[in-house]
């Protein structure tokens, strides 16, 4: 319904705001990244910094899903793991 609507409008817009500044991070590592010329380095530094953020946005995401009830939350949740196992 409406609420759901709402958090998921929401959700999306924050999703894109982040998605967008960690592009513009990610480049910008990749340029040091090109300077430096030392790719392992780099992309351990890089994976350092985004994976807390991801873990984060993810955490934040079920949190919501919790709001909306916990079987669907859980429901929610089995859906993505399998459609995700699909996927390989």
């Amino acid at each position: 319904g409406d609420s759901m609507q709402a958090s998921m409008s929401s959700y999306l817009e924050l999703s894109m705001i982040f998605f967008d500044e960690q592009q513009q991070h990610f480049k910008d590592r990749i340029q040091k990244l090109l300077n430096d010329n030392n790719p392992l380095q780099a992309l351990r530094e890089i994976s350092s910094t985004q994976l807390p953020l991801w873990k984060s946005v993810r955490r934040e995401f079920l949190s919501g899903l919790s709001s909306i009830g916990p079987k669907v939350a859980k429901d929610t949740v089995k859906e993505h793991l399998v459609r995700k196992k699909k996927r390989g």
